[in-house]
């Protein structure tokens, strides 16, 4: 068979998503091996980070309207365009070749000179030092105008630039080691395993993994010595880890990173661990068996009527949102319909801290976060929070100075902690509310 199996796969697997905006979570059971499935993973997600650069650069060498082109040779072509541009390891040859026969198994044997012709078009001016960096930002980083757009009215040109350049770059998995091991012992374990991990930049107890199905398999995973959690959300814990105290909820605590780390804070006397999904919540639980935690309570409800007769002395609430500062390792947010699809959580949002509120006792606090860059899902939610409860006040993130040092870059004005996505780290963003009486 001359077409590659695993091409035909994310080419059909990519029209599909171009109808559905959804990426699969597993790879077709078709892939057996390992290697295969990484090679799906990588180029599926891949034409879909560069998808609007790949098809402005298809239809600058196609001599037809590009509406006019079937569906299937522009994903044909698209998935060539991604192989010559952005995977130097593949030989220009055999990226070419494969994807020309693409063509026969989709039955479009009479488009193959188009598709051979638009290939061979691109290796030219790739030989001649063509950049596609010679388009506009939204463009050369595959970014929809309007959402851009959104991101300058609330950032520098700089930021604008560095996140949209930023969410084209995704290395690897962060991960932290959990006690007793520390993070040069993960390391060597990984390495022993031949699961290979860099240091973080930033974080100095974390690593980076590039390759997270050889993780996951790995003994070192399986027996608890490490848990998946971005540097951002390491950074967030780190400064808030001396608020963590007394009886503690975490509203929204699913997939339980988070939760995790605070169980771990010494004054943490009771930990209440809810979440709307009792399959999620179940999935929380699973990954503290693993890490052979003892079982905090688990509760099953909306956090918008939460069920407690009691107060808590610190409560988080890590808020459904966007996830826009995650599109480095979900490409597909990039392409949301709309500012409106975008901003779908922020009324679910206002209701959860309003709620949350309610169950904070007098000098507690109220630990508000998201995984978005949206201002409407942050500043603008803290602000409205605070005008409707003034016995509400924000404490800054500077009031733990040691650790802060390390970290001041990522404390904005008014005292709240944010991070702009980077080639190492998620976008993330943080407010903490004391009550005051």
């Amino acid at each position: 068979m001359a077409y590659d199996r695993v091409r035909f796969l994310v080419v059909q697997d990519f029209l599909e998503f171009k109808k559905k905006h959804y990426l699969p979570d597993t790879p077709p059971s078709q892939l057996k091996k390992d290697q295969d499935r990484r090679f799906y993973f990588h180029l599926l997600q891949g034409m879909v980070r560069h998808q609007r650069l790949l098809e402005t650069e298809i239809q600058r060498r196609v001599n037809k309207p590009f509406h006019k082109l079937q569906g299937t040779v522009i994903g044909i072509l698209t998935l060539g365009l991604y192989q010559l541009f952005f995977m130097d390891k593949i030989p220009v040859r055999a990226s070419i070749y494969e994807t020309v026969e693409l063509a026969t198994p989709f039955r479009l044997l009479p488009q193959k000179a188009l598709i051979n012709a638009v290939m061979r078009n691109l290796q030219r001016d790739l030989e001649k030092k063509y950049s596609y960096q010679v388009h506009p930002l939204p463009i050369r980083t595959s970014h929809q105008d309007w959402m851009v757009e959104r991101w300058r009215q609330a950032y520098s040109n700089d930021d604008v630039q560095s996140i949209c350049e930023a969410n084209n770059t995704f290395e690897g998995i962060t991960i932290r080691p959990v006690a007793p091991w520390n993070t040069q012992q993960l390391y060597q374990m990984l390495k022993e395993e031949k699961v290979l991990a860099t240091p973080h930049p930033i974080v100095s107890q974390a690593l980076i993994v590039e390759n997270t199905s050889d993780l996951l398999i790995s003994s070192v995973f399986i027996k608890g010595a490490c848990y998946v959690q971005d540097a951002s959300s390491q950074i967030f814990l780190e400064l808030t880890q001396n608020l963590w105290k007394g009886f503690v909820l975490d509203v929204c605590a699913a997939p339980g990173g988070k939760a995790i780390q605070i169980q771990t804070a010494p004054h943490v006397t009771n930990l209440v661990v809810n979440d709307v999904s009792r399959k999620r919540l179940l999935q929380v639980c699973q990954n503290m068996q693993r890490l052979q935690r003892n079982p905090p309570v688990f509760v099953v409800s909306d956090g918008r009527f939460l069920p407690f007769a009691a107060k808590f002395d610190a409560i988080l609430l890590d808020v459904p949102c966007s996830s826009s500062g995650t599109i480095r390792k979900n490409p597909h947010i990039k392409w949301i319909a709309s500012e409106s699809e975008l901003l779908s959580q922020t009324t679910l949002q206002k209701q959860l801290l309003e709620n949350a509120a309610r169950f904070v006792k007098p000098e507690g606090v109220l630990v508000y976060a998201t995984c978005s860059l949206e201002i409407e899902e942050n500043e603008q939610q803290v602000q409205k929070f605070l005008e409707k409860n003034p016995d509400f006040i924000i404490l800054p993130f500077a009031t733990n100075t040691a650790i802060l040092d390390s970290y001041r870059s990522f404390v904005t004005e008014k005292g709240c902690y944010k991070v702009i996505p980077s080639s190492s780290m998620m976008g993330f963003f943080a407010a903490v509310f004391l009550h005051k009486r």
